[in-house]
This record gives structure tokens, C-alpha cells and sequence, in this order.
């Protein structure tokens, strides 16, 4: 089923956030309209679908001005300037941090190991250490302690398995 020019129009206006009431009102129908055409399959996939679309243009907007957000930053950086409470330059940095979190933070999380796979490369690089490197590290609090649950912990705290493992397992 297709949807009518004021179905259409009022997908629209909800894809974007407005209320229902405020939709009916500029499409001239009533509230109890919109609200009977909220409960329709059809108009609730091409909501879901304008909403999407919308979401993904603005991904592809912030991804290419990335690049400018980080520049903004560097360049406060560099220059050193004090960030004051009501200042353009707050108002710039924050905008630009907002803008590199949203499109960075996903591709820097995708990259980092699961708490698995980091207990083992930590247990790997705590074996090769001699036993003096390992009891000043213990004295400074510095031992990577990874975050495991269930066997792995046992394992890891040394509760005599065999930790030559974590060196010969991939992550699955």
C-alpha cells in the first residue's frame, strides 16, 4: 500500500520530531488521523525510513567535517588558550569535541582488543618480564589487571593453571 501526499507529508514532520498535533495541524487533518496512521505498518516503516536516511546524511555531514573539528582542536591546543566558562573559543572547542567523539569514538572502540584478548597480550608481556621487573611494578601498582570473569580470572590470579595458554589462544 502506498501512502497518501498527506501521509507522506506527515511522515515526514514526525521523521523529524515534531508532535502529532503540531503534524495534524500542518497537514489539516485531525490529531485522531495522524494518531489511526501512527498504528499503520506501512506509514510506521516509511517513518523508520526517513529517520534513517536522515541519520545517515548527518553521519556522512559530520565525517566530512571531521577533519575541521580535529583542526579546531589542535589549533586551541597549540595556541594554548585559556577556556573560559562563556568564551567563543569553549563554544568551539566543545563543538568540535562533540563532533570528533561522535565519528572517532566508534572507530577507536571497533579497534580495541576484547577484555579477553587484553589479559592475555598483558599476561604475555608479564611473562617476559625478569622477577625484579615484576616486583617493582607490583611495588609501584602498575600490573595490568585485566577485567575477566569466570575461568580466565582463575586462571590469571594463578590458581595453578597453566598461564602459558594466553600466548597460544586466539580470540573467538
Amino acid at each position: 500500500m502506498s501512502l497518501s501526499i498527506a501521509q507522506e507529508r506527515a511522515a515526514v514532520y514526525l521523521s523529524e520530531g515534531m508532535t502529532q498535533a503540531e503534524t495534524s495541524r500542518r497537514i489539516g487533518k485531525t490529531t485522531q488521523t495522524v494518531y489511526r496512521w501512527t498504528k499503520m505498518e506501512d506509514f510506521q516503516e516509511r517513518v523508520t525510513e526517513l529517520r534513517t536516511n536522515a541519520t545517515h546524511e548527518a553521519m556522512e555531514t559530520l565525517r566530512g567535517n571531521v577533519n575541521n573539528a580535529v583542526g579546531v582542536i589542535v589549533k586551541i591546543a597549540k595556541e594554548g588558550a585559556v577556556i573560559e566558562e562563556e568564551s567563543s573559543t569553549r563554544l568551539q572547542f566543545n563543538a568540535a569535541k562533540w563532533v570528533a567523539e561522535r565519528v572517532l569514538a566508534p572507530a577507536v572502540a571497533d579497534e580495541r582488543p576484547s577484555g579477553a584478548k587484553r589479559a592475555r597480550e598483558s599476561a604475555v608481556e608479564l611473562e617476559r618480564l625478569t622477577n625484579d621487573d615484576r616486583q617493582e611494578m607490583l611495588d609501584r601498582g602498575t600490573v595490568p589487571q585485566p577485567e575477566l570473569d569466570g575461568e580466565a580470572i582463575d586462571d590469571y590470579n594463578g590458581n595453578g593453571h597453566d598461564n602459558s595458554q594466553y600466548g597460544k589462544h586466539t580470540d573467538s
